[in-house]
């Protein structure tokens, strides 16, 4: 769980992808998904995304936890729904709080149709 990417190349690949839409102006997806909103729709979170493309969950829904009123984290299980995720968790039956990617090491598993990875994020439903 070493915080240092062991492959470089994906991490120099999205650092090009920065430097050629920032200063050279080429066009292209540089970021991936970017957590806008949360809301509770009954037992569930709906985060919604900043997001051109098409979500995409990698190898299971790691990584996204809820929490309840009183702020105990569950692993919570994710779909994707267009450009928002519906979050569940059998530990909370009214979540109010979602983490995303949350740790030194995090598991990665949202990202865009070209596999930019979603931001970590924590927030408060809405």
């Amino acid at each position: 769980r070493d915080i240092h990417p062991t492959d470089k190349l994906p991490v120099g690949l999205r650092l090009a992808r920065h430097a050629l839409s920032q200063h050279y102006g080429e066009g292209g997806d540089r970021d991936g998904p970017f957590a806008r909103s949360a809301r509770r729709e009954g037992a569930a979170l709906r985060v919604t995304f900043e997001e051109e493309g098409t979500l995409v969950l990698k190898n299971g829904s790691d990584g996204f936890f809820v929490a309840g009123a009183e702020g105990a984290f569950h692993p919570a299980t994710a779909t994707v729904q267009g450009k928002a995720v519906l979050l569940r968790s059998d530990a909370v039956a009214a979540p109010v709080r979602v983490r995303y990617a949350w740790s030194a090491a995090p598991d990665w598993t949202l990202c865009d149709e070209h596999g930019l990875p979603a931001a970590p994020f924590a927030m408060k439903a809405q």
